[in-house]
């Protein structure tokens, strides 16, 4: 079965939805409400009409991208199950505020969630929080992170970096990469900074390795933690898109939150006051072997290779849908303003040393796995 092929009718839902004989959905209107807002998947509301009075006036469907560019992305890089796997496999066990799921189904390369409607359309721009807001953000992630923090259920094959990935996985992103300098020549705006990095990168990543080893402590990471992901109600944060779920360092989900739902010109003035609100609820939490100069050291870290996503989802994403023109005019000065922030200049020159260290370091984690492999066997 092709889920996304199917025809989202009245029949169709009132079996997936299992409401039961007593109750049933006589009408559904549909709308398509992710078009051109993102890549990951496509977005439907239905609005039900149901024979009795019901509460459940309407829920949200997903079904994997049409785009076959962006679907074949998504494929290569692995990335296409992982938010239904989330939410059969994680969720269930989490005490985190996330949509409420109705029903999933995965069928080789294909997908159906029907999930919680939280009344809210993402919009296609980011959308900057205010400092509260983002405060009651970390301290959610936080609950996450410590939740997972060094957890064995992390080396599921499935949860793996998302930077990881084959030839096919770093000639897609080589494509991505060129095409966001391309964007990057027709602004009108001054970005010569992030292209001239971006063009070292592209010279860098024939010889980068093809799995990065994560630095110790290593947790659950949302992957694509902004304010188009979350839905706060007073103190109350729930997290829903997990496409990009992967074990991850604690600071990954902080760095993005700050890249993608802040002003530029404010990354500095707010970080050490969110990485010390985040630490705290760390703390809270019962992690207590994480000081907090590692967690800034961690930040910036985080925030290179937050630059380096961004870079290719600029590079991947459409901008042909309403809304795309201005999304480009407002994301790529961005792109130039979180190159010089991140110091992604200073961090490129060190990379062919740091390549040649990762590979040491592989080449111990595989002579080590083969030893604990060898010791199973006798």
């Amino acid at each position: 079965m092709a889920f996304k092929d199917v025809a989202i009718t009245t029949e169709w839902l009132n079996q997936s939805l299992a409401q039961g004989i007593e109750n049933q959905i006589v009408h559904c209107q549909i709308d398509d409400i992710g078009d051109g807002i993102g890549f990951g998947g496509k977005t439907l509301r239905a609005n039900l009409t149901w024979e009795q009075p019901a509460d459940l006036a309407s829920v949200i469907i997903k079904l994997p991208v049409e785009d076959p560019t962006s679907l074949a992305s998504l494929m290569i890089s692995g990335v296409l199950m992982r938010e239904v796997r989330f939410y059969q496999e994680i969720a269930p066990h989490l005490d985190l505020d996330i949509p409420k799921i109705y029903y999933t189904e995965i069928d080789d390369h294909d997908f159906v969630i029907i999930m919680e409607d939280l009344g809210e359309v993402k919009q296609r721009m980011l959308k900057p929080l205010d400092t509260e807001e983002l405060e009651t953000a970390v301290r959610s992630i936080a609950k996450l992170h410590a939740a997972f923090w060094n957890s064995p259920a992390l080396e599921a094959d499935w949860l793996s970096p998302v930077a990881d990935g084959d030839d096919e996985s770093r000639q897609d992103n080589f494509r991505s990469m060129n095409h966001a300098l391309e964007l990057l020549a027709e602004s009108p705006e001054d970005t010569s900074y992030v292209e001239a990095c971006i063009h070292r990168l592209i010279d860098l990543l024939p010889k980068a390795p093809k799995v990065t080893p994560l630095p110790n402590p290593i947790t659950l990471a949302h992957g694509d933690f902004h304010g188009n992901n979350i839905h706060i109600h007073e103190d109350q944060v729930t997290i829903f898109d997990w496409q990009l779920v992967a074990k991850g360092t604690p600071a990954m989900d902080v760095a993005n939150l700050i890249a993608s739902s802040s002003e530029p010109t404010e990354y500095q003035k707010i970080a050490e006051p969110l990485l010390k609100t985040y630490h705290e609820a760390l703390l809270a939490e019962g992690i207590t072997d994480y000081p907090l100069s590692k967690l800034q050291q961690g930040y910036a870290d985080a925030m290179f290779f937050t630059f380096l996503k961004f870079v290719v989802v600029v590079g991947t994403i459409s901008y042909d849908a309403e809304g795309g023109e201005a999304l480009q005019a407002d994301i790529l000065p961005k792109l130039d303003f979180m190159a010089r922030n991140a110091d992604a200049e200073g961090y490129i020159k060190k990379l062919p040393f740091l390549f040649v260290i990762i590979r040491i370091i592989n080449f111990f984690n595989r002579i080590g796995s083969w030893f604990q492999s060898s010791r199973k066997n006798l």
